[in-house]
């Protein structure tokens, strides 16, 4: 057996009305190549340890009952090797709603003896290589939407719920118009935390090679910031709402060198 890890860790941040909006992103790739399997090259990457903030400094610019903003309301996450050699074995999180834990796992075993390999069982058999990895972390507030196709793994992650339980898919939502909402003014829903500062990233998989390979890839990957803000005001006896969107997007690029694999 034969593997090889690579890696990238790095922070990025652009500015955005007076907040610093940042990326730590780590990288992971574990190469595996085994004589059992000399028509296949696996790559298992995750993005463990990756986090978004809306602000740095955990506070948004404006933080009250009739102006919010800019927090995160969603981001995009794609993750790629730049040959067409490769397709996505396997990937999570799946799609998946509010949860106050998701895990993500995308593991294979390699049935040494059969050649053969496939999703992880309960209980591993003998001469059997698990491989790949596996990532828990409190999404609390938000779900995980798994859009990824045959060679890129795609999920959005996007806010589902206030910090006080209301539902949220746009914007607007932010407005409490429930019947005590109105009777206190309608104000703006409190956003959580983890909205404004260091939203984990649980994303992982597993490409496969359709042939056997000894040129060097890279891992590339993308990360689109979906950033907004809400403020509420009373015309002529009426609610009136603006709301402002902002994307910031950044890319990466990680080496995986497998020539260098013996």
């Amino acid at each position: 057996m034969s593997d090889k890890s690579f890696s990238l860790d790095t922070y990025v941040e652009k500015s955005l009305d007076g907040q610093t909006v940042g990326v730590r992103l780590r990288l992971n790739a574990i190469v595996t190549q085994l004589d059992e399997f000399k028509d296949h090259t696996f790559v298992s990457v995750d993005v463990k340890g990756t986090n978004v903030a809306a602000a740095r400094d955990g506070k948004m610019k404006h933080d009250k009952k009739d102006k919010r903003g800019y927090f995160l309301e969603g981001v995009d996450l794609t993750l790629r090797l730049d040959s067409p050699e490769y397709y996505v074995g396997t990937d999570s999180p799946p799609t998946t709603m509010n949860a106050s834990t998701i895990t993500s796992s995308s593991q294979f075993t390699l049935n040494l003896s059969a050649g053969t390999f496939g999703d992880t069982p309960t209980t591993n058999a003998g001469g059997s290589l698990t491989i790949g990895s596996s990532v828990s972390e409190s999404l609390q507030a938000w779900r995980v939407e798994n859009l990824s196709d045959d060679t890129v793994i795609q999920h959005q992650y996007r806010m589902a719920t206030t910090e006080d339980g209301a539902r949220y898919n746009q914007p607007k939502d932010l407005v409490d118009l429930s019947g005590g909402g109105q009777v206190a003014g309608a104000p703006l829903h409190p956003v959580p935390h983890i909205s404004i500062v260091n939203l984990p990233l649980v994303t992982t998989g597993i490409f496969v090679s359709r042939g056997k390979q000894s040129n060097d890839v890279r891992l590339l990957a993308d990360v689109t910031a979906h950033l907004a803000s809400v403020e509420k005001t009373f015309e002529v006896f009426a609610v009136k709402v603006k709301t402002h969107t902002e994307r910031l997007s950044w890319s990466f690029t990680c080496p995986v060198a497998i020539s260098t694999i013996d």
